[in-house]
């Protein structure tokens, strides 16, 4: 922010002579200053959606010592952290400046010892930090439109079966993706990947893995080959990114004319959930062989299952997102079969839905495939 950019600041105090003087000294300084004493009016002006303002100034204590100041410190952080709020007081402790720092406040100032020039010095750093963060918040909003976009919007309509796939990701972006490949008459490929890590590093590796993965499916077959080529290719990628770097993987081939599923698993992944209509039991498959895309490991598999379905069947691939696996590998296992067999006649997209709308875990992304034989 360019230093003689206008900020937008609210203003609120139960010293009057306070804030005529601290907002004629921040608007002789070229800023637009909306200002009030009164708590109900404070309330009204900050209860606009969005808030129009870069900058607040809240006063801890009304007239009648209450902390009516860190009520609405809460409710502001609670809606909007790129709007900065500077706390002000004459009579505070210490405990009321961490509290409102723990609450989010930008900056804590005492009455008695800053004058015009330190609360203008507060406002301006705090207007920094919020528009910084707004431009952030923007480019990974437009960067998680472009990486929603690669993903297919649908799955393919494949005969004898119903099959969705959903996403969310921790944060703006997500480093799971997946894609369909058509190998027709009969069969039909679901590659399901999770990029080591989170945020923009793990967006990018997703971002330009999906495209390699993409740009390989005209020539793709429905062999165990297919991970090797994409081994090969994504080698330099992933060493260009770093030794830690790598991609867990599902790669499943299902077959409409014999009604099977053969799958290979590569590296941590959750479990093949898979229900049994005619048991109404849902089993966790877990064949998978201790190698993950990686440049610096020799590469080679193949498939090494095979599942034969039945009508109402359901198989379930999903992310470690979906539960802390590698932490609580029983409880995340059965907490999905639970969802599975309590909405076994619910449809795809309502069972994928419950299965990442869980809050088991919040802090990973979560991308689910849903099958369904008909």
């Amino acid at each position: 922010m360019l230093l003689n950019e206008p900020i937008k600041i609210f203003f609120w105090d139960d010293d009057k002579d306070l804030i005529e003087s601290i907002s004629r000294y921040l608007i002789l300084k070229g800023h637009f200053v909306t200002s009030t004493t009164d708590i109900t009016e404070a309330l009204e002006l900050l209860a606009k959606e969005p808030l129009p303002y870069d900058v607040i100034l809240l006063d801890i204590f009304d007239s009648e010592g209450n902390r009516a100041g860190i009520r609405l410190l809460e409710e502001i952080s609670s809606r909007d952290t790129t709007v900065k709020v500077v706390m002000l007081s004459a009579a505070s402790q210490i405990d009321d400046a961490v509290s409102s720092l723990n609450l989010g406040a930008y900056g804590f100032l005492r009455k008695t010892q800053s004058g015009p020039a330190e609360i203008l010095n507060m406002i301006e750093l705090a207007a920094q930090a919020g528009r910084a963060e707004r431009l952030h918040k923007q480019e990974m909003t437009r960067m998680r439109g472009l990486q929603q976009h690669l993903f297919p919007v649908k799955a393919p309509k494949f005969p004898g079966f119903s099959i969705t796939a959903q996403q969310r990701p921790a944060g703006e972006v997500t480093g799971d993706f997946y894609e369909f490949i058509e190998f027709p008459p009969n069969e039909l490929g679901i590659f399901l990947g999770d990029v080591m890590g989170h945020g923009v590093a793990a967006a990018f590796v997703t971002g330009i893995t999906y495209a390699i993965l993409s740009g390989m499916k005209e020539t793709a077959t429905p062999d165990a080959e297919f991970l090797v080529g994409l081994h090969r290719r994504l080698s330099s990628l992933l060493n260009s990114a770093g030794n830690g770097t790598y991609i867990a993987a599902c790669y499943c081939i299902l077959n409409c004319k014999e009604r099977t599923m053969r799958y290979c698993i590569l590296g941590s992944t959750p479990p093949i959930f898979v229900y049994r209509h005619a048991t109404g039991r849902c089993l966790a498959v877990r064949e998978n062989v201790e190698l993950f895309i990686h440049p610096e490991l020799p590469f080679s598999v193949d498939f090494l299952a095979y599942l034969e379905l039945a009508r109402g069947d359901i198989i379930v691939l999903c992310t470690d997102g979906v539960g802390p696996f590698d932490e609580d590998i029983t409880a995340a296992t059965q907490l999905i079969k639970q969802i599975v067999i309590e909405n076994h006649q619910e449809s795809v997209e309502a069972i994928a839905g419950k299965i990442v709308d869980s809050e088991f875990n919040g802090y990973d992304d979560k991308t689910v495939v849903v099958i369904k034989a008909s």
